[in-house]
């Protein structure tokens, strides 16, 4: 005999998916829709299809605001964000969505299908940004929807703009996540009211306003047995992927993250550029224990996102002085930037001068080329600036729209706020300097350690890459010889010892001279000698030792070559000096499936320059190919 006891168990025959009874469905949804009554701005319900089922999203805001997504804790719904929809919605379309699986009015089409794994949840996301129709959205999401968050950053990290996360799981150390899920399968297995109000009492904390709202709902979804993953802890590894810009939100009084300390050294170590606000007297559902100060935090970390700010040559200068200077004294930066204008009068078409600001500083850009047309950015190399490209860029900006960006904590004018110290930073700076631009998907184009940054945000982020230029790589398809590094030591000891024919042996040791004899390709080759010598002598030495060691090239291992998903051009110098030019050639094509290849003849690393009339020809056939007759 089957039926339902007080505390709304059923015996196996009877029970349904997720709810177990019908009882537990009808009281839950009778809660549901009172909140919704009470959901404090118009909105509109609808169901978006996905992989794993019918998704419930609850719209509001103008259809033409720019998309906000809102991912709820386990075993609520998206009603819970009822507290701060308002002031949210003023600016943003947000959809409030049930996850598939949990306790909502989302409907898996097979109970035994759901999602269990971070990534399966970033593809149910992807599901439900195609029904509506977004392709890039911000995030707020809280406790296991902070889980969800966290693993679609890592996963598509291309889909968020930005993200928001209150008392995510899978932050705080391992401890922290078996204590808080050791209780939860507890229950499930073995329901009783005692556990479960155990579990209540963690979950809401000691506030008033969320107790009042949310136990009568957590005594009867203590009874029910939803189909979700278990949000387990985020390894380092992991969270160093996330290049999302990210506003973490800890509450002092959350029961289920515990002691927010490891979680602010978790968040500060590995999520690059991560922004956190600690709540003493909050809970874990801290969007109802303090709606005005996390309404007001979030709508302010949306709105400060990166912007591009137009500013004059002459201007400039003044423009470095409202962020610490990158330089060791006010004498070094002048006679630098005095060089680096020199440089910049062998730039042969016009320009405008572009700032982008965000969390990693003020990245300065150069811009040529039709506004219409084609993005195309440049990434220059090691101690360089963007003044290397003015023999490319008459032929490179005719019909492409030209970004040349002075690589921050670089010699240059851009200016670093914080350092770039991974692999992870480079691709949430670049990200942050496409979005202030405004360009969702760009041709990159990158000389030496350009081809570094280049390739390793290919391959975290390729759907922003239209296509992929690499000249003079530095390292990434075969090992710099030993020879290199002994040449460089002398220019390393330029700080210390200021003589200019120490740069000059590393400088000449890279060259094919020959080309020297072209005036054009010397007066560039002197200009960028001596960019490069004041570079070693005056830039900051914390940021010359981070050049050195965290941000090097490594020599990509066959995996991540095999990835590459993008069309590749890969232009090497027949005479290279730092590595086996024709080794690396066969190895790239060997492994990276989409690549165009070759070598050019009468040219070292300094191939760009040396022989740039090929160089731009080559690459301009690669971006603009014709259907060959026949």
């Amino acid at each position: 005999m089957s039926g339902t006891d007080t505390r709304g168990k059923a015996t196996k025959k009877a029970e349904l998916p997720v709810f177990v009874t019908a009882e537990n469905r009808s009281k839950l949804m009778e809660i549901y829709d009172a909140a919704l009554r009470r959901w404090p701005v118009r909105f509109e319900t609808s169901f978006v299809a996905t992989r794993y089922g019918k998704t419930h999203v609850i719209a509001s805001g103008d259809p033409t605001s720019p998309p906000l997504v809102l991912l709820h804790p386990m075993g609520v719904g998206g009603f819970v964000w009822s507290s701060i929809i308002e002031v949210l919605s003023v600016q943003w379309r947000t959809y409030a969505l049930d996850t598939i699986g949990d306790v909502g009015k989302s409907e898996l089409a097979d109970p035994d299908r759901y999602p269990k794994r971070g990534r399966d949840y970033s593809a149910w996301l992807d599901d439900v940004f195609a029904g509506l129709d977004v392709r890039k959205a911000d995030v707020v999401a809280g406790s296991m929807g902070g889980w969800i968050g966290m693993n679609h950053a890592i996963c598509a990290p291309d889909r968020l703009r930005r993200l928001v996360l209150l008392g995510p799981m899978g932050l705080a150390p391992w401890r922290a996540t078996l204590s808080v899920l050791g209780p939860f399968l507890s229950q499930r297995l073995r329901p009783t009211a005692a556990k479960l109000e155990t579990i209540i009492t963690r979950s809401l904390g000691e506030g008033e306003s969320v107790n009042r709202g949310f136990r009568p709902w957590m005594r009867i979804m203590g009874y029910t047995k939803a189909r979700v993953g278990q949000p387990f802890h985020l390894s380092a590894r992991k969270l160093r992927k996330i290049t999302t810009p990210t506003l973490v939100f800890l509450g002092g009084k959350d029961g289920l993250v515990g002691d927010v300390a490891p979680a602010i050294r978790r968040a500060q170590r590995y999520i690059a550029g991560c922004e956190i606000e600690v709540l003493p007297n909050a809970g874990h559902i801290m969007s109802v224990d303090e709606p005005n100060l996390v309404g007001t935090r979030i709508v302010k970390f949306l709105q400060d996102r990166p912007t591009a700010m137009k500013t004059s040559v002459v201007e400039q200068g003044d423009a470095t002085l409202s962020l610490p200077s990158p330089f060791r004294s006010p004498k070094g930066e002048a006679l630098y930037l005095a060089a680096y204008d020199a440089s910049m009068q062998l730039w042969p078409v016009p320009y405008e001068s572009i700032e982008v600001t965000g969390r990693y500083g003020r990245t300065h850009l150069v811009v040529s080329g039709p506004p219409d047309a084609s993005p195309l950015v440049l990434l220059h190399g090691d101690y360089l600036s963007l003044a290397m490209w003015s023999p490319n860029v008459a032929d490179l900006s005719r019909n492409y729209r030209v970004y040349a960006v002075d690589v921050i904590g670089q010699p240059g004018r851009s200016v670093p706020d914080r350092h770039m110290k991974n692999r992870d930073d480079c691709v949430a700076w670049l990200s942050e300097v496409l979005d202030g631009l405004d360009l969702p998907k760009v041709t990159l184009a990158g000389m030496s350690f350009g081809c570094c940054l280049s390739l390793n945000f290919a391959l975290r982020v390729p759907g922003r890459v239209e296509r992929l230029v690499l000249l003079s790589p530095g390292g990434s398809f075969s090992a710099v010889r030993p020879r290199f590094y002994i040449r460089v030591v002398p220019a390393m000891l330029i700080p210390f010892l200021p003589k200019r024919f120490l740069e000059r042996g590393f400088w000449r040791s890279m060259l094919y001279e020959d080309n020297l004899r072209d005036p054009q390709t010397r007066a560039v080759n002197d200009h960028m000698l001596e960019q490069m010598y004041l570079g070693f002598r005056y830039l900051r030495r914390r940021l010359m030792w981070e050049n050195y060691t965290q941000n090097q090239p490594l020599v990509l291992p066959d995996d991540e070559l095999r990835s590459i998903e993008v069309p590749t051009l890969l232009l090497i110098g027949e005479q290279e000096k730092a590595y086996d030019a024709a080794a690396a050639l066969k190895r790239a094509k060997r492994l990276v499936p989409n690549l165009e290849g070759e070598l050019i003849p009468r040219a070292s690393h300094d191939m760009s320059v040396g022989q740039h009339d090929i160089v731009d020809k080559r690459i301009l056939d690669f971006l603009e190919p014709t259907d060959q007759p026949g």
